[in-house]
């Protein structure tokens, strides 16, 4: 969820990567880490699960830019 052009909550609804080692990007922990994030934040992935961190910041920055653009 994105609101003022700043995540509020994020939620992952999917996983396909390899459990145990890509799931590390989809904990609450690392999804919690992310409120407040805006374009402007620097984006930090995590050692190891680093495909799969990167998938979900992707999704991040494309809710951010959706909403700025008002989609």
């Amino acid at each position: 969820v994105v609101e003022d052009g700043k995540v509020t909550s994020l939620t992952c609804t999917k996983f396909a990567d390899t459990p145990s080692i890509g799931d590390l990007a989809t904990t609450d922990e690392y999804l919690n880490s992310m409120i407040d994030y805006t374009l402007e934040s620097e984006f930090d992935v995590i050692t190891s699960a680093t495909m799969t961190s990167n998938s979900v910041l992707a999704a991040v920055q494309a809710a951010l830019n959706a909403a700025v653009k008002g989609e």
